[in-house]
This record gives structure tokens, C-alpha cells and sequence, in this order.
């Protein structure tokens, strides 16, 4: 903090116009830097408060994606930090919760997590959605028969509402459904049924106000590897549509978001080059491929991991991490070895597991019942 320029008390003496202190320089820190900064002066934290302040800040975050620690407790998340000013503690903490729990993050949104959370003695099953920066928790009503498919926010009424499946949607394509979080709504809504070639893979990555899930690799069905599609949720008109996706020659690809737009990654059998493809115009639905990376297999050989995902890189553009056991290589799209890292557990990373830390404080969790109990937000 040794950059902060001394001001009178009560004061936004820093010689620059408040706009530009506010929106160009404190809206870039880290969220901690940011917290800070609120207590220098009454000034800095009434510029630093206002709900279009930490919007644009929570924009500015990096997007870091969430590991699931296997230690001896079930409940630990973390983030990785692959950025070079990163400190040598590259694993975060996030959630964490005691040996007898075992949870799981099922959603993510604006600093927002959705996490499954089970005991097992005796057995309960609950969900929670919360946002660890700001310790804000509340208890999602149960909601029998239903699978979460995605978290996202209504912008017309400002609502963040739960996207939804039933169990035997896979077999029989039955119709989604939506629940409003913090809303007096008994049950969830009938919306619209899915295209026939749906797919949710993994987590769905938003971009331009759709949630995107890649397309799912069903055995039994034979398709043409050209006509790979992609599910897209409009979630304004809460409907459904497809979108083409590249030509990829594997039966998985991984979704990304880089710079506003959507991104597709994909491994060959042997996990030793990735293959990158990025959208050059959303509306046409035209994809670029942008790099093939070779993995450096004779640096790595003796870590024969299978967890490979791309993240963004400061002044790099994209890079590949490639994750075994306790230990996680960073690797540019040249293939080159950046750096290394030794964690202290075993770690399981998820494609499109990221989260983005949020100040921003919701209304909706005081509709919403929650306990810490053996919970501990880091």
C-alpha cells in the first residue's frame, strides 16, 4: 500500500478527477487491496461502495478456476492463481467445511457459488448458494426431483434464478425449468424443452448474456464430428437454441470465456498437445483455430496427469495448465514450460469451474435461511 498518495481526511486530494481514481485505477486492485483502500478515508470508501463501483471492479477480476483439494477433509474448494504475480501459495482458499461433509460445486455466477453439500451420519443433503468474499450465505429451498444446470441473472428483473432439469431429462428430454433465488415461488417454472441434440456438459460458460454448454458425448448416438453443437440459454428470453461449434476430432471439448467471447479446447488421446479454437464473430458463428500447443512431454513425461485447462495469462494471451497429483505446469501456446508448482494436496481440476471475486452485496440471501455451522469462508 506503500503507493497511496497522502490526502487530508475526508478528502479525495489525489490530484486526478474522481471518475478516473475511481473507475481507472482502485476498480483495477486486487479484492483485498480493494478492502484496504476503504478504510484510508471516508471519501475512498463512499467512491469505492456504490453498486456500479463494484460491478465494475468484480469485471476487472481475474477468472480463476475452482480445484477440489483431496486431503483428508471432503470439503475443501480453493481456486488456483496462475498469474505471474501470483505469491508462491498459488492454491486459495474459498469454502471449507469438517472431515464428515463432503461438498460440491455445482454453479457459478458473479462471484456466486452453488455447492452441494452432504452429511453423512446422519445422511442430509442440502444446498447453498454463497459468495465467500463477502461471507453472505443462504439455504436453497428443496427442490425435490430437479438437477442444477446453471446459475445465471435475469437482467430484466435482476433476479438470479437457478436453471433446471429433471432426473430423466438425459433419456426422455423433458423440459427445463427455472427458480427464482430469494422469491416467494413455491415450485419451479415450466420454461421451454431443449433442442433434440442438447447437450450439458459440464458447467455452462456465460458470454454475451447466454449460457453455452458443450456438446455431450453420448456413445450412442453417431454423429457427424462436423456437426459438433453447442446449447445455448438465452437468459433474457429464457430459450433455447444451438450454436455450430469447430470441427474437433475428439468426442469432448471444454467451453472457456476469453476476452468477451467464447472459446473451445480439446486434448488428443495421449493428453500431449491441445488443440484451441476461438470465436471470431459470435453472431455469424464463426470459429477461428487459433492454436495447436504441443505439450512438453519430456519435461512433464513422469507426470502422466489427464486434468489439462485453459486459462488466460497476463500478456500471454492464453496458456495450458496440465495438473498431476501435487504438482501443476504452466505452459505457453508455443508449448514452453513458463513454471512449475508444488501444492501441499492432491488436486482435481474442473474445466469450467471459475469463479470471479465479488463485493458485490444481494438482497436475496436475507430471504434465504443459512447456517455456517462447521463452515469457513477464507
Amino acid at each position: 500500500m506503500s503507493w497511496l498518495p497522502r490526502i487530508a481526511p475526508n478528502s479525495l486530494s489525489t490530484g486526478l478527477p474522481e471518475e478516473i481514481f475511481g473507475f481507472e485505477i482502485l476498480v483495477r486492485l486486487p479484492t483485498k487491496d480493494l478492502v484496504r483502500c476503504r478504510a484510508v478515508c471516508r471519501a475512498w470508501r463512499r467512491l469505492a461502495s456504490t453498486r456500479d463501483f463494484l460491478l465494475a471492479h468484480q469485471l476487472h477480476q481475474p477468472s480463476l478456476p475452482l480445484v477440489h483439494v483431496l486431503k483428508q477433509t471432503w470439503g475443501d474448494i480453493r481456486t488456483f492463481d496462475h498469474r505471474p504475480a501470483a505469491s508462491q501459495a498459488r492454491l486459495q482458499p474459498v469454502v471449507r467445511i469438517d472431515e464428515s461433509t463432503a461438498i460440491r460445486v455445482q454453479a457459478s455466477c458473479d462471484g456466486l457459488l452453488l455447492l452441494s453439500v452432504c452429511t453423512f451420519f446422519p445422511f442430509i443433503h442440502r444446498d447453498f448458494i454463497c459468495n465467500p468474499t463477502t461471507r453472505q450465505i443462504g439455504q436453497v429451498p428443496e427442490i425435490h426431483d430437479f438437477h442444477v444446470t446453471g446459475l445465471y441473472r435475469h437482467h430484466p428483473t435482476g433476479e438470479y434464478r437457478l436453471l433446471l432439469h429433471m432426473r430423466c431429462m438425459y433419456r426422455e428430454k423433458e423440459p427445463c425449468y427455472v427458480f427464482a433465488l430469494g422469491c416467494n415461488q413455491p415450485r419451479p417454472r415450466c420454461i421451454a424443452r431443449p433442442p433434440e441434440q442438447a447437450g450439458f456438459f459440464d458447467a455452462p460458460v456465460l458470454v454475451s448474456g447466454n449460457l453455452h454448454w458443450s456438446w455431450w458425448p453420448d456413445p450412442t448416438v453417431k454423429k457427424d464430428q462436423s456437426e459438433n453443437s453447442i446449447t445455448v440459454f438465452d437468459t433474457t428470453a429464457e430459450s433455447f437454441r444451438l450454436m455450430r461449434g469447430p470441427v474437433v476430432q475428439t468426442s469432448t471439448a471444454y467451453l472457456f470465456e476469453v476476452d468477451g467471447t467464447l472459446g473451445i479446447y480439446s486434448c488428443n488421446d495421449s493428453v500431449t498437445a491441445v488443440d484451441i479454437w476461438v470465436m471470431q464473430d459470435y453472431e455469424t458463428e464463426v470459429w477461428c483455430h487459433k492454436y495447436h500447443v504441443k505439450l512438453p512431454v519430456a519435461e512433464i513425461r513422469e507426470h502422466e496427469g489427464r486434468d489439462v485447462i485453459v486459462v488466460l495469462h497476463e500478456e500471454r494471451d492464453v496458456c495450458v495448465l496440465y495438473n498431476f497429483g501435487k504438482t501443476v505446469f504452466l505452459v505457453d501456446t508455443e508449448g514452453k514450460l513458463l513454471a512449475s508448482s508444488q501444492l501441499d494436496a492432491f488436486t482435481v481440476f474442473r474445466p469450467t469451474r471459475r469463479i470471479k471475486e465479488s463485493l458485490v452485496q444481494h438482497s436475496f440471501f436475507s430471504a434465504l435461511q443459512g447456517t455456517l455451522n462447521a463452515w469457513s469462508f477464507i
